[in-house]
């Protein structure tokens, strides 16, 4: 009876375990308490019947009917409710399959996806992928003692912007990438007779019209093929372009940016018109500790504010006079990811009370369409079409990435990344129909790698 025994409760518990390691933590014990549950149910069944110990159906009357029925039904229950939890678990999670990895190389600075390529801005070069394949196409390279600073946050016509300078030195430079062929357009050097140098480093965006490259010393917008500039906003007496990034944009025939004015706590919206050559400004408000443009049209800024018991929010301006339309409070104190903007809607991460993370749509008047907690927090947001993606992360399981319903915050999709990856080194993703690319750094040795994943049930 005892080798039985070792056999029965040992033997599927040991391939479940074996199994399991194929599964995320709830599941991997979901699985083996199944196992050991039907083992215990068959082990049951057999001592009721005798045939542990070879009597047969002698062993009927060892066991009588009510104590048989107390002994199997708890085991039945814990066996139907673990086997229906994997069941579930299985159908509801496509697994991101592995599909290519680059190298590990140094720190990505930006990265964009134009057609079929992946182009990785690294601090050393930028370089050109295959996105299905991985394989490598073109690649730049900065030599030292350059180094690049940052990366435009979009590609535009096939062309992306990268802000370098030498090593040591503050970002004074941009150059513009032909990305198809994966050679230099032109590069703006901002003047080298400047009054003072730089106190921080030069930033340049792309739009439909233009490229826009800033510095405290101006804005100035360019043709985005031949570098040749367009024109020169007007910037006001005593104020220069914020230092952090999302503070320049343009689009839709004018050009906007947030100024730094007076002092750390005065910061405003200006915004000019090319054609008509008019301009508007507007304050963002006092004790404003920094701020986003995330988009020209409609014109959106996420605020943050000095303390925390004055309210962050989202500020909605008319593009044309500046009259600010709606004003958006966030819950909490903003500690999220940039909020996200479509045609229609605005997407912002919250933070609730419990300190759990909220994903919040809004309307361009100010109203909470639908709101999608995460219990555990939100690591990264991106836009899959018209509606918002997540990145978050399940206590004792890998990175989990879903997407959700853009009219009412429903999940459509839910996979999940294998063990090794956290969502703590996952600094930026991209989706497109059948790939799911991520950044993954490690911030000590300032290094980064790529991997792209399939969807599993594609």
């Amino acid at each position: 009876m005892t080798t039985r025994l070792f056999l029965v409760i040992l033997l599927p518990a040991s391939a479940a375990l074996v199994v399991a390691s194929k599964f995320g933590h709830l599941s991997r014990i979901s699985l083996v308490l199944a196992a050991i549950s039907g083992s215990l149910f068959v082990l049951v069944l057999l001592h009721r019947f005798g045939l542990l110990d070879g009597e047969g159906r002698s062993g009927l009357r060892e066991l009588p009917r009510r104590q048989f029925r107390n002994a199997v039904v708890p085991i039945f229950v814990v066996l139907v409710l673990s086997s229906g939890h994997l069941l579930f678990e299985a159908l509801r999670h496509d697994a991101l399959k592995p599909v290519w990895s680059l190298p590990e190389s140094r720190e990505t600075k930006g990265f964009w996806v134009v057609g079929d390529t992946f182009v990785q801005v690294r601090s050393d070069a930028v370089a050109a992928y295959g996105l299905v394949d991985g394989r490598a196409r073109w690649s730049h390279a900065f030599p030292y003692p350059q180094k690049v600073c940052a990366a435009s946050r979009s590609a535009q016509d096939g062309i992306g912007l990268v802000a370098y300078a030498e090593e040591g030195e503050t970002c004074d430079r941009v150059t513009a990438f032909d990305l198809g062929a994966g050679r230099p357009l032109w590069t703006h050097d901002f003047p080298a007779d400047r009054k003072y140098p730089l106190r921080y480093g030069a930033g340049a965006e792309l739009g439909p019209g233009g490229a826009v490259v800033f510095s405290e010393h101006g804005v100035t917008v360019l043709d985005p093929r031949t570098g040749v500039p367009l024109k020169s906003p007007p910037v006001p007496s005593g104020c220069f372009p914020l230092a952090e990034g999302q503070t320049a944009a343009v689009g839709d025939g004018r050009v906007a940016s947030l100024l730094s004015c007076q002092d750390d706590e005065s910061i405003v919206l200006s915004v000019s018109e090319l054609a008509a050559g008019s301009s508007w400004t507007a304050p963002l408000g006092a004790k404003t500790r920094n701020a986003r443009l995330l988009s020209t049209d409609p014109l959106v800024v996420q605020v943050r504010r000095l303390v925390p018991e004055d309210t962050d929010e989202i500020l909605i301006f008319d593009p044309a006079s500046g009259n600010r339309l709606a004003s958006v409070p966030l819950k909490g104190p903003y500690l999220g990811p940039p909020a996200l903007v479509t045609d229609d809607r605005i997407y912002a991460v919250a933070l609730r009370p419990d300190d759990s993370d909220e994903l919040v749509a809004y309307s361009f008047a100010g109203e909470t369409v639908w709101s999608t907690r995460f219990e555990h927090g939100i690591a990264l947001t991106h836009l899959a079409g018209t509606g918002p993606a997540v990145v978050f992360e399940d206590p004792g399981d890998a990175a989990v990435l879903t997407t959700l319903d853009p009219d009412s915050g429903a999940e459509i999709r839910k996979t999940r990344l294998p063990e090794s990856f956290s969502s703590l080194d996952l600094t930026d993703f991209h989706l497109t129909p059948d790939r799911a690319l991520f950044i993954e750094e490690d911030a000590g040795e300032k290094s980064s790698a790529v991997h792209a994943f399939g969807f599993g049930a594609d």
